[in-house]
């Protein structure tokens, strides 16, 4: 019975860290820019990170030339004023990996010259991995009167204008379109 048991607590454990490995995300920061001083400031790191989601177990991978580039985990009170004097973790080779272990915010810098000035920096925000989304409950049928006020017509910007009519609606089957003339 404890044998069982025993087995059934690793199966359990596996089928977790199984499901952790495969919800990582490898991000490659910057994209095809890389880790360097980016052309016009700190924008470009800002915008990528926007672009991206961060969860706990996920990996970033800063790409740059070894000789010229490097990159520190710093505080945010470091971050904001570009100080490299106790970085969390400081990384001179490419590529620098650094996995997400926590929730919370991570700020990296480059400490060379005055790289972190001219916008080598990048702040991001960690969650939770999040999991399946849940599907969305079902709604019951809607009724649309096609053309909303102007009802069905042909009008001046033809097919254009129930285009535009229809662009921000969702329709499933089972929903009423209403032909008002």
């Amino acid at each position: 019975m404890a044998r069982g048991l025993g087995l059934a607590i690793l199966a359990i454990t596996a089928a977790g860290l199984l499901q952790l490995i495969a919800s990582q995300t490898t991000h490659i920061v910057g994209d095809g820019l890389g880790w360097l001083v980016p052309p016009g400031g700190p924008i470009a790191y800002q915008i990528w990170a926007d672009t991206q989601t961060f969860t706990v177990g996920d990996i970033l991978v800063f790409k740059f030339s070894d000789e010229n580039q490097d990159v520190a985990r710093v505080t945010k009170e470091a971050f904001k004023s570009c100080n490299s004097t106790n970085p969390i973790s400081l990384k001179s080779n490419s590529p620098a990996n650094f996995t997400l272990d926590s929730i919370g915010e991570y700020y990296f810098i480059g400490t060379k010259e005055d790289h972190c000035t001219f916008g080598q920096k990048l702040a991001i925000n960690v969650t939770e991995y999040p999991g399946p989304t849940p599907s969305p409950a079902p709604r019951g049928p809607a009724s649309y009167a096609v053309g909303d006020k102007l009802g069905w017509f042909v009008p001046p910007g033809g097919p254009l204008f129930y285009a535009a009519w229809a662009y921000d609606k969702t329709f499933e089957v089972g929903d009423n379109l209403g032909m008002k003339s």
